[in-house]
């Protein structure tokens, strides 16, 4: 192994030039700026902006909105933040040897490749930290050659809101854990080439052979779940056949449930949540995010109050989402998800030209979470998704008005005597 530094080098148009050094475990990359400046294709080939992407809510802080290419996050007004991220983040996949620089093979076409940046939030709604993933563009994999079998499993909302009111009703600690860039652990089984990262170029023709199961293929996600289910297993933890993301060690606790690179540990023994953390901090970098008090997981934020045996869970970060993806963040709340007296118009009236379904789609994905009172108007709704009309749209408005008024509304859950659950 070459343990030299490798130096990278990104400009942005004003022509101040950055320079961060990287750790290279692996070969000598060489990576550097493109010629002429060019960062590569900035086009986002899997969609194009409709005008309601999301901004993200910050609480207090003003709207900040996420950039779509490297050029585009050294111009803004948080570029040295970005470009900490960018160089973090390359420094994490050339220290876990992720690929090799070799020469293109003429029989192959590389997966394409671009960065992905995303603002992550607390649960305050404050920024948290700026993060970047360079991810392959797995639409772009040939099946039979670049991969085979894809499905990975999560854990299930349901499987989240019985557990954690288990944990709630016997009053048990709840503790995450959080493993850094896990997609890179899992280990390919097929022969893969990607481009060169957009920004990072080396000269001559020269592509990537994949080591690692990066981000963004479409084996990634399984390859990883093979990897971490292997190793619980090694310390007498199984699964589940009712979820295949819930572990036990035993008829009561403790147990542990997977969300892709996250894993709450529920168990009354604090040693045995230690024994794990070491067990997987053996094999992965994970990060211990602590006991839970009020946290985000899944999509959830986390409110728990051990002591008195309630545990609290509500979206009303996401809920701010949807009021500003679709310009309703200043609507008139109103005390009803749905009034009785809803006036549907015939089926002649225009096609509704609105994003309907992506708003019943937010709805339906709210009501199955922590929104179970909106469940009938949102059932109402998606009956109609193939022939809406204005007053459908009308009514679906109506459902954010009510979210507006009732943000706050949490999922809560009590201690009672005598709870147990076995899993199966």
């Amino acid at each position: 192994m070459d343990d030299r530094s490798q130096e990278y080098s990104i400009s942005n148009e004003i022509g101040e030039t950055f320079l961060e050094k990287v750790q290279n475990n692996s070969k000598d990359l060489g990576f550097q700026k493109a010629p002429n400046g060019n960062f590569g294709n900035t086009e986002d080939d899997e969609s194009q902006d409709s005008g309601y992407v999301a901004n993200q809510f910050v609480g207090i802080i003003s709207t900040v909105s996420e950039p779509r290419s490297v050029e585009e996050a050294l111009k803004g007004n948080f570029s040295e933040q970005w470009l900490e991220a960018l160089n973090r983040e390359l420094e994490s996949l050339t220290g876990k040897c992720t690929w090799e620089l070799v020469d293109r093979p003429q029989d192959r076409i590389p997966v394409r490749c671009k960065w992905v940046f995303k603002i992550k939030y607390n649960v305050n709604g404050q920024i948290d930290r700026f993060k970047c993933r360079l991810v392959a563009k797995g639409f772009t994999q040939k099946p039979g050659l670049d991969y085979d079998e894809v499905f990975s499993p999560v854990v299930r909302h349901n499987t989240i809101r019985t557990v954690l009111a288990v944990a709630a009703a016997r009053k048990l600690k709840i503790r995450l854990f959080d493993v850094v860039t896990a997609f890179l652990n899992g280990e390919l089984h097929e022969e893969i080439f990607m481009e060169q990262p957009p920004g990072f170029v080396h000269e001559g023709g020269k592509v990537l052979k994949l080591r690692k199961a990066i981000y963004g293929l479409k084996q990634a996600s399984r390859a990883w779940n093979q990897v971490l289910v292997q190793a619980l297993k090694e310390i007498n933890f199984s699964e589940s056949t009712a979820d295949p993301c819930l572990f036990s060690k035993g008829p009561n606790d403790p147990y542990i449930m997977i969300y892709v690179d996250d894993l709450v540990f529920i168990g009354e023994d604090e040693v045995t949540s230690n024994e794990v953390l070491l067990h997987l901090q053996g094999k992965f970098e994970v990060r211990d995010l602590g006991q839970v008090v009020k946290q985000k997981f899944a999509g959830f934020t986390l409110d728990y109050d051990q002591r008195n045996g309630i545990i609290r869970l509500n979206q009303s970060l996401y809920v701010q989402t949807i009021l500003e993806r679709f310009g309703m963040e200043s609507a008139n709340p109103r005390k009803l998800p749905m009034e009785k007296d809803t006036k549907w118009y015939t089926a002649t009236a225009e096609p509704c030209k609105m994003p309907y379904m992506e708003l019943v789609g937010a709805l339906m994905y709210l009501c199955t979470c922590t929104r179970p009172d909106i469940s009938f108007a949102v059932g109402v709704l998606a009956r109609s998704m193939a022939n809406a009309n204005e007053s459908h749209w009308n009514a679906a408005k109506g459902v954010l008005r009510y979210l507006k008024g009732t943000i706050n509304y949490v999922l809560k859950g009590l201690m009672y005597r005598g709870v147990f659950v076995t899993c199966h």
